[in-house]
């Protein structure tokens, strides 16, 4: 005799489409932990432009969207028509 699988089933970890909520928070707190922090630390810094507050923040989100903008050319450059495989 077959056994129905519950009618509720709660979703797994790995069906969700975005993180718990709780994930965010902590993202957001090492974050603002991190540059509270980079105010008090001195950098030893090996050409001038390391020892400018908050340029290694500033440098992965310029970094980030010089990727992105990369990665739309590419996809222009490769992109294939719908019928491509028919």
């Amino acid at each position: 005799m077959r056994q129905d699988p519950p009618k509720t089933k709660k979703a797994m970890s790995s069906d969700r489409s975005s993180p718990p909520k709780r994930l965010w928070w902590i993202y957001v707190m090492v974050l603002g932990i991190s540059v509270i922090v980079d105010f008090f630390v001195h950098r030893h810094a090996h050409v001038s432009w390391e020892g400018i507050r908050e340029f290694f923040p500033a440098f992965g989100f310029v970094s980030c969207i010089v990727l992105v903008a990369v990665a739309h050319l590419v996809r222009l450059v490769f992109k294939r028509k719908e019928t491509y495989y028919d």
